[in-house]
């Protein structure tokens, strides 16, 4: 299993390396270039958190999935040539992503498919490239199609099977009312980038602004009303700041002796300001392509399999459900006409429901967020497993041939949910903004936070008595 860090700038891949701060109770993800001395090691604070890091030059990473899948392809073939001893056997590959994986994965393969048509036809400059076939494309809770998905949001927030009213009727009418602008903007910028922009390569002044001014307006009066209530975007049953999913990946990852071990020279960035300040400018959200790229994945005989934890807003599985409903394919009417089943993750448990009718799946896991292997890890690996054994997602006993069909229900909006316990409050270092109080935060900023394994365990008072948790 090949992890991938891209577009450059993110994780640990990087185009050339500056020495900076970060100021973790203000943000963890801004850089401030700086020379470090030995005395700013000396005096490391969680204010000013010494490291190494990518330049964060906007103009240096990718500004569309376009750009981005095209350097992954090149990745690809660079690995391949310099460690063969990875090389997939007969070059097959599956790709999986999560969230914004919704543009990258079917963009990265549909890209390699067109690099594929080239190779074969000897009209591809690049020397020893090879054929990348693609065999199942993975996606979970991922954001596909913004005018399939953006109606949904107000609908998730008001009405959702966990009975949770998150905004008012009037909210509701209001976000709903803003729908229209949005698809009729999401048009403008995609019928401009078609006829100006249609390899993506966001250079086009015009569509870059057509499109940025989209997706400013659609995630502004269809989102706030939520966004306004402090429920946790990615598990809504739940408030703001939210321990869970764990974040310690960080302090691992940002560890001396892993990155020695890892042979990297700076330290690992989760979110990087300049690569996302690059995909706003472009509006690359609205740009769609994704839904007939899926499309075609299918019809070549790409298994696609959509997974959607059923707490999750940002990328919520009632628009997940649309998506599915909404990719054309030679199949398509055979998936809309199949019902849902059960997925047995055991022998004792029911980890969700599924339509499968062929190549597609779309999987509603119970009680999981927006990272669902996190939330349900066993559900989340039979459906993993099932999916690249080519096997039902329901039982994984029956390999999936062109006519296999769900049978059950069509719609599984009556199945019902129970919102469950807050996770036990963990203030993490690394993640301030997204795991501490402002109380805590403000702890943190002026030195007197009792801090152990980048976890707050208390603070100090101004007497010097120690208040453990």
């Amino acid at each position: 299993m090949l992890y991938l860090d891209q577009p450059i700038q993110v994780g640990f891949s990087y185009d050339s390396l500056i020495n900076g701060t970060i100021n973790e109770p203000q943000s963890p993800f801004a850089v401030t270039p700086k020379n470090i001395s030995l005395a700013d090691l000396s005096q490391d604070t969680l204010t000013a958190v010494p490291g190494t890091f990518a330049s964060q030059n906007v103009a240096s990473t990718a500004n569309t999935t376009f750009i981005a899948a095209r350097a992954s392809w090149y990745f690809l073939q660079t690995w391949i040539q310099e460690f063969p001893e990875y090389k997939p056997k007969n070059n097959r590959l599956s790709l999986w992503g999560e969230s914004y994986g919704g543009h990258y994965v079917p963009t990265l393969a549909g890209y390699i498919g067109s690099q594929n048509k080239l190779i074969a036809t000897k009209n591809i400059t690049t020397t020893a490239a090879v054929p990348l076939h693609i065999e199942v494309v993975g996606l979970v809770n991922a954001c596909i199609d913004n005018s399939i998905q953006t109606p949904l949001y107000p609908v998730f927030a008001y009405d959702n099977t966990y009975g949770l009213q998150v905004i008012n009727n009037t909210e509701y009418q209001d976000a709903l009312d803003a729908v229209p602008q949005c698809l009729n903007l999401t048009d403008t910028c995609r019928n401009l980038a078609e006829k100006l922009d249609p390899e993506g390569w966001g250079n086009n002044k015009r569509v870059n602004q057509a499109c940025e001014t989209a997706y400013k307006f659609c995630f502004g009066p269809t989102l706030q009303p939520f966004n306004s209530k402090g429920h946790d975007l990615f598990d809504f049953t739940q408030l703001a700041p939210d321990s869970f999913p764990p974040k310690f990946a960080a302090g691992y990852l940002n560890s001396r002796e892993v990155q020695l071990a890892l042979g990297v020279p700076l330290n690992f960035t989760g979110l990087s300001t300049a690569v996302a300040q690059a995909f706003v400018e472009t509006g690359d959200f609205i740009r769609g392509h994704n839904l007939e790229l899926l499309g075609d994945l299918l019809d070549s005989g790409v298994r696609v399999a959509l997974v959607y934890g059923d707490r999750d807003y940002q990328c919520n599985w009632l628009g997940g459900e649309q998506i599915s409903l909404a990719i054309q394919s030679s199949s398509s009417a055979s998936f809309r006409a199949a019902g849902y089943a059960s997925i047995s993750t055991n022998g004792s448990y029911i980890g969700g429901v599924v339509r499968q009718h062929g190549n597609l799946s779309f999987s509603r896991v119970f009680d999981a967020g927006h990272q669902v292997p996190y939330y349900q890890p066993e559900t989340a690996y039979r459906i993993f497993s099932r999916a690249m054994a080519g096997a039902d997602i329901a039982t994984g006993q029956i390999l999936t041939e062109a006519d296999y069909s769900t049978a059950g229900p069509s719609s599984s909006f009556c199945i019902k949910n129970t919102v469950p316990q807050p996770p036990k409050p963990l203030c993490y270092t690394w993640d301030i903004m997204e795991t501490c109080t402002p109380p805590q935060a403000a702890l943190l900023a002026n030195g007197t936070a009792i801090v152990r394994d980048f976890i707050m365990v208390g603070y100090v008072l101004p007497n010097g008595t120690e208040v453990i948790y």
